[in-house]
């Protein structure tokens, strides 16, 4: 229950901005930051809200943080203060975003500049090395050697060599759990039989309606893009913020084009730097470069709101069946197409890091940044504004 006594609007938003502010480190790393203030500072949630909380939260798509601050604004004050608490978890790191990917964009023309937005791309194929590797060490603990190594191979053969859309694949592994399969290879089976009749629909049917219908995505206006990009990773972003970024890429870069690799791997680099959610503040970013303010406010709304609406309606529903083996399926399933989608991307930022600085300078500032950010655990800020200044001193020797 709510302490009434100590509640008010003016704490709820002091108490979000802080963890706004300071939560470096991604959803996991922010959730202490969460329990301290509301449960052991406040006391408006009890130890048994917060997990129950978490429980659901964690079996939802989406951002973790904007989840948790969304439902904790509801539950002490209705949909305004879900709203005050999703503009307080947001709004710093973005203004933040904004500020600094809009000056490097307005000297980008100048060779310094140039030398230090390339430098940039060898720090983020080390980052997202580690997020790679770190994911793929915290999914395989939820799985079993065989079922892990079954799932990595149907993310091979599918998003690799077949090249299905991501989004699909999730579906119909998302499909598959809610299936009550006597065996476990049965449900593999399923998973392989239905990637496989998806292909050969799509490149012998659905291709031929697309042609005929002129129906195609990359028509739209660039808003709609922005919209439609941002709200596949919003119903389908299992995984927390790797598997948001993997999906965000996809779409994005591959899908419907609107950046490039390169312009991704900046945002990407920079939001690194940055306090708060991955996710909205590529959304935003992304967005109002894009479309401008609409843009912006658009494609956080689209990404948000799916998982914050699920996360009310379905909290007490799920909160029963929270130990239930399709539950935990739900999440840990997914984390192997997380993994293989990371790898593709750190695989592209690592290909632009080589076109930007050549293969020497490349795996110069790869080596030395993988030992400072591993061996000396510099932050990534420091090691991105390190390696920014190293760019720029070799642009003028």
């Amino acid at each position: 229950m709510v302490d009434q006594t100590s509640f008010s609007i003016k704490r709820l938003i002091k108490s979000i901005l802080s963890i706004a502010v300071l939560g470096f480190g991604g959803g996991a790393a922010v959730l202490p930051l969460f329990h301290k203030q509301f449960v052991e500072r406040y006391g408006w949630l009890t130890d048994d809200e917060f997990q129950d909380m978490l429980s659901v939260s964690n079996a939802l798509p989406g951002p973790i943080q904007t989840k948790v601050a969304g439902y904790i604004g509801y539950k002490l004050k209705g949909f305004y203060g879900m709203f005050i608490s999703l503009i307080c978890i947001i709004l710093p790191s973005l203004v933040a975003m904004l500020l600094f990917y809009n000056t490097i964009n307005y000297y980008k023309g100048e060779p310094w500049v140039a030398a230090a937005i390339s430098s940039v791309f060898p720090v983020v194929t080390v980052l997202m090395l580690l997020l790679t590797m770190s994911y793929f060490n915290k999914s395989s603990k939820k799985l079993k050697k065989l079922t892990n190594i079954v799932l990595i191979l149907l993310s091979i053969i599918t998003l690799v060599i077949l090249q299905v859309n991501p989004a699909v694949l999730i579906i119909i592994i998302l499909i598959s759990v809610f299936l009550p399969f006597r065996h476990e290879y049965h449900r593999f089976l399923f998973m392989y039989f239905f990637v496989a009749i998806y292909f050969l629909l799509h490149y012998n049917f659905f291709g031929r309606i697309e042609y005929n219908l002129g129906v195609d995505i990359n028509d739209a206006s660039d808003l709609f893009k922005v919209v439609y990009a941002f709200f596949i990773p919003g119903i389908l972003g299992y995984g927390g913020g790797p598997g948001s970024l993997s999906l965000i890429s996809y779409e994005i870069v591959e899908h419907v084009k609107l950046l490039t690799s390169d312009q991704f791997a900046l945002i990407v680099g920079i939001q690194a730097t940055l306090p708060g959610v991955t996710a909205t503040k590529l959304a935003g970013a992304i967005g109002y470069q894009i479309a401008g303010i609409l843009g912006l406010v658009l494609s956080i709304l689209i990404y948000v709101t799916p998982s914050i609406i699920l996360m009310i309606a379905l909290l007490n529903l799920l909160n029963k069946y929270k130990k239930s083996p399709i539950v935990i399926r739900l999440t840990s399933y997914v984390g192997p197409v997380v993994f293989v989608l990371l790898g593709q991307l750190t695989l592209k930022f690592f290909l632009s890091s080589l076109d930007a600085l050549g293969w020497i300078y490349a795996m110069i500032f790869i080596i030395v940044n993988m030992i400072i950010i591993l061996k000396y655990k510099l932050h990534p800020f420091f090691a991105i504004i390190l390696s920014m200044f190293a760019g720029i001193i070799l642009s003028i020797l």
